[in-house]
């Protein structure tokens, strides 16, 4: 993907707004993401086309449910209401908290992010989650403060392996 590409904001509308509009039939898609950022990699996305992308399909009437509420849904047998999508972001990169959670605030949407939260240790607030590939990692105080303004955590991995390379154990 060259870096014209990747700073157009209209194709990710154009792609989400057709998945969007499979909830209808009684799908719900779940938009995915990882680290928002400018660089061209396989799980990085342009924070503008992030901000633009959320900005436009707020404006057309979109709204984020919750997994909790996904299944509230599912148990009582109900249709997931017209124009309703899921947001995951994974692995928690910081990205998540300096880019992803202001856009979020901002349309009054809601996500899921999950970690990867390393070996049992004890931590303090200000410590910060494994880094993976060298990146920055959310720190417990970060994570905190969006629990707290209505964002959802759950568990990724350990510790991340790169899958198609880890070690097989038999």
């Amino acid at each position: 993907m060259n870096k014209k590409s990747f700073d157009n904001p209209k194709p990710f509308y154009n792609f989400a707004s057709r998945a969007l509009d499979q909830s209808r039939i009684g799908s719900l898609p779940i938009l995915t993401f990882h680290d928002l950022n400018d660089r061209s990699s396989a799980i990085s996305f342009s924070p503008r086309v992030f901000h633009h992308g959320i900005a436009k399909l707020h404006e057309s009437g979109y709204k984020t449910l919750r997994l909790a509420e996904i299944v509230d849904y599912m148990q009582e047998g109900k249709p997931f209401p017209n124009r309703s999508f899921v947001i995951s972001l994974d692995d928690g990169n910081k990205s998540v908290f300096d880019k992803a959670f202001p856009v979020l605030q901002r349309y009054g949407m809601s996500a899921t992010i999950f970690l990867t939260v390393g070996e049992n240790k004890k931590s303090r607030s200000t410590d910060r989650l494994p880094s993976i590939a060298g990146g920055s990692m959310l720190s417990w105080k970060e994570i905190m403060e969006m629990h707290c303004r209505g964002i959802d955590f759950g568990a990724h991995t350990l510790n991340h392996p790169d899958n198609p390379f880890a070690s097989r154990k038999g």
